[in-house]
């Protein structure tokens, strides 16, 4: 079963009854993002995933990967933890600016 490895970027469909989810998935080593689909509980744009599931072919919307299971890991690049902290990790943009710039580069020295 294939696993692909990324970064949530956006969130394009929420369906709060079942947690049905589109989103868009920047991978490691790939310049266009992949469109994603399943049911994914609590993912938030800026959380690194792991994800195994199959390729399909969707008719009107193309590629996609159908999620089976996933993993979520903490952010591990500045991009990621800045897209994190957008989604209400309650950092104020001048104290993350400050704990990057210290070089601490992990989301656990700020998170409460």
């Amino acid at each position: 079963m294939p696993i692909i490895y990324g970064f949530l970027e956006r969130i394009t469909y929420h369906n709060e009854e079942n947690d049905f989810v589109v989103a868009k998935l920047q991978e490691k080593g790939k310049r266009e993002l992949t469109t994603i689909v399943g049911n994914l509980t609590a993912i938030n744009p800026g959380e690194s995933l792991k994800l195994t599931g199959r390729w399909v072919h969707n008719k009107k919307f193309g590629e996609q990967f159908q999620v089976e299971n996933y993993e979520i890991t903490v952010p591990a690049t500045v991009h990621g933890i800045r897209k994190y902290n957008a989604v209400g990790v309650g950092v104020g943009p001048r104290q993350l600016h400050e704990i990057l710039k210290e070089g601490c580069g992990k989301l656990s020295c700020f998170r409460a």
